[in-house]
């Protein structure tokens, strides 16, 4: 007869055991991010509003099948699912059926057949449940989407642009150039994943896209910008207030490059300037942080681009100063733009910001491109003006763009 175990052993081994397994999962890679095929490359789309949640409402429209990271193994297969999926020690795993594994990826059969609470998605879907963001106590729940380059471009260009504006097709066309391009370049440098926010490019499901938008997406399909035979970091942002902005100035880029070098676009500096108040705390905190003193007494533009855009600030405080580019300063005080027209400061320590634009104001005008689309211009013809001597070429022809 086998010798009965105390119950203090027993609960002393169950928690050590649970403990090596947290730091199994907590400590093992990511999953591998699909392979880059240079004629149909697959992205794989980190789904942020999604990820860190311990519960996800998830539909799956159809058959489907669970299997491990790389698809070598058929966990489960079924049809028309609906639950959840849960987050946990023991890994991530879907309502009413077992624990499955740390990670692995549901692949539906249909089209568009992936529903995350409200929200549909074309791809197949990645679950990774083993915490590797940082000091988290438990495992934390990762969702990615892995599906074709084309139908991220969709994603990106519903995101990024009102996709159902009037007259807006030749922009659409240039921003799904522009888009891909932009995404293959950062795919090429190594990066396994890219965020559906503005960390990255914006992507949105397939609830909002439009005729439009899919048409602008057909009619480009592999097309990308490249420079002196390389990808092109295609850049783009909001409304550049009048004029863009040279990405090396703003250390968006470690060299010149002529297609980014900012050229001039009257027609955005006729938008209605915007104005925000930044509270006196905010300003207290600013200095502290950067070691000035408790407060402010100043802050002035040192030095401006062609167009009036704020390349350094000069941050003046109760004990030293400093110098900081001012698209940092920008996205520290949530500023819509650096192209500011006038800095007031308020009675109560507080400051006034007056400008033109929206974004970094780097490579093609979101406003600009729609503004120029109504008047009749081509995705081409934009193009060649937001990003001048870039060529715009098919991906299937030169594979070797995709080699890091």
């Amino acid at each position: 007869m086998p010798r009965r175990i105390p119950l203090r052993s027993r609960v002393l081994a169950t928690a050590l055991g649970i403990g090596l397994l947290f730091l199994v999962l907590r400590f093992l890679p990511g999953p591998p991010p699909p392979a880059v095929d240079p004629v149909h490359p697959t992205v794989r789309v980190r789904l942020a509003g999604w990820s860190g949640r311990e519960r996800v409402p998830l539909r799956i429209r159809g058959r489907y099948r669970i299997l491990g990271l790389e698809g070598e193994e058929v966990l489960w297969e079924g049809a028309e699912y609906r639950g959840a999926i849960r987050g946990g020690a023991a890994g991530p795993r879907l309502t009413g059926l077992d624990p499955l594994r740390p990670a692995f990826r549901i692949a539906p059969e249909g089209d568009a057949a992936l529903r995350l609470d409200a929200d549909w998605y074309r791809g197949e879907l990645v679950v990774d449940g083993r915490g590797r963001r940082g000091g988290e106590l438990a495992p934390r729940l990762e969702l990615y989407l892995d599906l074709p380059l084309e139908d991220y471009v969709l994603g990106v260009v519903c995101g990024e642009m009102a996709a159902g504006a009037a007259g807006a097709a030749a922009a659409l066309r240039a921003q799904a150039i522009a888009a891909r391009s932009w995404a293959l370049w950062e795919l090429r440098r190594g990066r396994p994943f890219l965020n559906d926010d503005a960390r990255d490019q914006r992507f949105l499901g397939v609830d909002f896209e439009t005729l439009q938008a899919r048409e602008a997406v057909a009619a480009t399909e592999g097309r990308v910008l490249v420079w002196d035979g390389e990808l092109l970091h295609a850049y783009f942002h909001a409304d550049c207030g009048g004029g863009t902005a040279d990405a090396w100035s703003l250390e968006f880029s470690r060299e010149e490059l002529p297609p980014l070098a900012g050229v001039s676009d009257p027609g955005c500096a006729e938008d209605w300037p915007w104005e925000k108040e930044i509270p006196a705390a905010e300003l207290d905190r600013l200095a502290r942080d950067f070691e000035l003193g408790a407060w402010l007494r100043r802050v002035r533009a040192s030095q401006r681009d062609r167009f009036g855009r704020v390349l350094r600030v000069l941050l003046a405080g109760e004990f030293a100063t400093r110098s900081l580019g001012g698209e940092a300063l920008r996205r520290i005080l949530d500023l819509p733009s650096t192209l500011w027209l006038d800095l007031e400061a308020l009675a109560d320590g507080g400051l006034r910001v007056t400008g033109r634009g929206r974004g970094h104001g780097v490579g093609l005008c979101q406003e600009g491109a729609l503004r120029r689309s109504r008047a009749g211009a081509s995705a081409g013809e934009i193009l060649a003006h937001y990003y001048p001597g870039a060529e715009i070429v098919l991906l299937g022809e030169h594979p070797g763009l995709l080699r890091p």
